[in-house]
């Protein structure tokens, strides 16, 4: 079964000082399926080992049928790592709940199209996530020999979180055969390599401190590469949550032209 791969434009919420280690680092930060912060989510009761029919017979079997849950559930999720992006990059709850209440940023960039072909093994892969009004419908569907069961549990969630509009990469530290991520912190994250040339657009936050938003400009001059920079502010006469672009990219190109240093540094 091939995974329905998203296409587009993927936006990251996240701290400046996240983000400033991002740059440095020139990785990402992904989290083991099993260690996510929602216990609803990912969690040993969606594996389908027959809760309804083993409760019905004798709820004792409820502990029993845990432990089974429990070892499936831990592995599958054992090499499957994921960091989450969105859809989105001007939604209110997630500035405020992923981005340091509006004092960190969101950076996006174009994932690319969705031919399977496009990805080597080991790859990350996105994934949308798919949004449903019942996940206990959804288990039931399945048993532990279906094909989709790895992206069921990955990727599906309560139409509660519609509003994330999450897509996320999913890496499967099984397929690495070129020692192209590091695991770290005991297994329960890993860091993976990230061109930063595919960051084509920074959105900093309406409370973002000046200095944070120099040295994130600081940072990708040092690196080399200009993205389009912008700032999320609220339209006083409409209430409009909105992107304003800056003309930081067009200034400092300017400024380089004009002192003969290269476009990737600041003087």
């Amino acid at each position: 079964m091939q995974s329905p791969l998203y296409a587009g434009p993927a936006y990251k919420y996240i701290s400046a000082e996240s983000f400033k280690k991002l740059l440095t680092g020139r990785s990402i930060w992904y989290t083991r399926g099993d260690r996510f912060n929602d216990p609803y989510e990912a969690n040993p009761y969606m594996v389908p080992v027959g809760w309804k029919d083993m409760v019905k017979l004798d709820k004792s079997n409820v502990q029993m049928n845990l432990a089974l849950a429990t070892s499936a559930f831990h592995q599958l999720f054992s090499k499957l790592y994921i960091t989450c992006f969105s859809m989105r990059s001007n939604s209110q709850l997630m500035w405020s709940h992923y981005a340091d209440a509006h004092k960190g940023i969101c950076f996006g960039m174009d994932l690319p199209g969705n031919n399977p072909e496009i990805y080597t093994l080991g790859d990350p892969v996105p994934v949308a996530v798919t949004y449903c009004k019942s996940l206990f419908d959804e288990r039931e569907k399945r048993h532990m020999k279906s094909e989709d069961l790895p992206l069921y549990m990955s990727t599906f969630k309560s139409d509660e979180w519609a509003y994330e509009q999450e897509v996320r990469m999913v890496l499967h530290t099984g397929n690495d055969i070129e020692g192209r991520f590091k695991i770290i912190n005991d297994g329960y994250h890993a860091t993976v390599p990230l061109d930063i040339k595919r960051i084509n657009k920074v959105i900093f936050g309406a409370r973002l401190s000046v200095k944070d938003e120099d040295d994130i400009v600081k940072l990708f001059c040092n690196q080399g590469h200009l993205p389009e920079f912008y700032r999320m502010d609220l339209n006083p006469v409409t209430l409009e949550f909105f992107e304003e672009r800056l003309p930081i990219r067009e200034a400092i190109m300017a400024f380089n032209k004009n002192s003969g240093n290269g476009e990737g540094k600041i003087a």
